[in-house]
């Protein structure tokens, strides 16, 4: 499969994934994509509202068959309840 193929594919997934990005609380902010000898794809989220960790954990049940978005989910949980806990 040409990498351009591959690089579709996860634009793909990507846009399919927005909903259940949206429903965890964040929005994708900018998406890069660089074609050259090994094509990139970098993302960046932001929060648009804060959810209860027992939102979080049902969003994750609800997805846990999507193994790169599962993951992607709770690295942003992770990540932003260092921001917005309490110091």
């Amino acid at each position: 499969m040409p990498k351009t193929d591959k690089l579709n594919d996860t634009l793909g997934e990507f846009t399919n994934a927005l909903p259940v990005i949206q429903e965890a609380g964040f929005e994708a902010s900018e998406i890069a994509v660089t074609m050259s000898l090994i094509p990139t794809l970098a993302l960046e989220f932001k929060p648009v509202k804060v959810i209860t960790p027992e939102e979080q954990a049902k969003i994750l049940k609800a997805h846990e068959d999507q193994k790169i978005w599962s993951y992607i989910l709770q690295s942003l949980f992770k990540i932003y309840s260092l921001q917005f806990g309490k110091y």
